[in-house]
């Protein structure tokens, strides 16, 4: 069994709004990169014992665990570039900029970090790594669901509409190769990727104005108003995340809105009804976009 570490640097392309035990501090953290990491696991290869095959739990006997707890297979660390930007202040929500009490602390665009992750060296859980798990090694199931979270994933507040944009360092494809990347990600049927505005030459839009762009989705649109709740809705207890979730992505000639939609278990709803709702609200520029990637 190797005990080498390997690791993936990765760099923020909009403002992180994720903290630590103080809400008001901005914090890139491994537990909330560990979370992601179990939500693209999920994804991937379902819930239940494949995420605690690769990150263990708290409910083992629940999934066929002799004991409650089960260890994780993998220990991570992080480690933030040194000369990273400073923390800034950036609008929570852009499509209510104007609006008193909507710009809050974040890590900011350009900050880097280096994420490491090691097979645990206990010597109860020492071979999991390398062991098989439906004809894949445990360090290969980890290394595919770090790549989906780097190319589709986000991190922190506000992640479903495209804030805190995570992107390989010197990661440049074309469209055509991002694309087969994804094809190479295996993803259920359920689960669709478009990079929208992917016709454009040089796209002119930077990052906040495509995080902008992403946040306009829900702008005067409220819960009911939509088949299904296709973009989520927040209403007292009663909530339901986004299935519709964006990130910015780098292109060799340019950045673009990437748009990611979970239909697993049906829990879409009517995309095209949100569609024709955003068209004529302020996020048209959106619904084109969807409409021409065929979402």
């Amino acid at each position: 069994m190797t005990t080498k570490a390997s690791a993936q640097t990765f760099e923020l392309l909009t403002p992180c709004f994720c903290a630590g035990a103080s809400k008001a501090e901005p914090e890139m953290r491994i537990a909330s990169i560990r979370g992601q990491l179990r939500w693209w696991t999920r994804v991937l290869y379902g819930v239940g014992k494949a995420e605690y095959e690769l990150f263990g739990g708290i409910h083992g006997t629940r999934i066929g665990y002799g004991d409650e707890a089960v260890a994780s297979s993998f220990k991570l660390s992080l480690t933030p570039l040194p000369n990273n930007p400073a923390l800034g202040e950036s609008c929570l929500v852009p499509h209510k900029e104007n609006m008193r009490g909507f710009w809050a602390q974040a890590i900011s665009p350009q900050s880097r970090f280096t994420l490491a992750w090691i097979p645990q060296l206990h010597p109860d859980f020492r071979y999991k790594p390398i062991d098989k798990i439906g004809g894949e090694t445990r360090i290969s199931r980890l290394e595919q669901v770090l790549k989906a979270w780097m190319l589709l994933g986000t991190i922190g507040r506000r992640a479903t509409r495209a804030s805190g944009s995570v992107w390989p360092v010197g990661y440049l494809p074309t469209v055509e190769a991002f694309n087969t990347a994804i094809t190479a990600l295996n993803l259920p049927a359920t689960v669709k990727v478009a990079v929208l505005n992917a016709a454009a030459v040089n796209p002119s839009q930077t990052p906040e104005e495509l995080r902008a762009i992403a946040d306009k989705t829900v702008h005067r649109l409220r819960k009911g108003n939509i088949l299904g709740d296709p973009l989520g809705f927040v209403s007292s207890r009663d909530r339901k995340a986004s299935p519709l979730r964006f990130k910015v992505g780098r292109f060799e000639d340019g950045h673009r809105l990437i748009a990611i939609w979970d239909d697993r278990n049906g829990r879409g709803g009517n995309l095209a009804d949100a569609r024709a709702k955003m068209t004529a609200s302020l996020g048209s520029q959106l619904a084109a976009w969807l409409t021409a990637a065929g979402l």
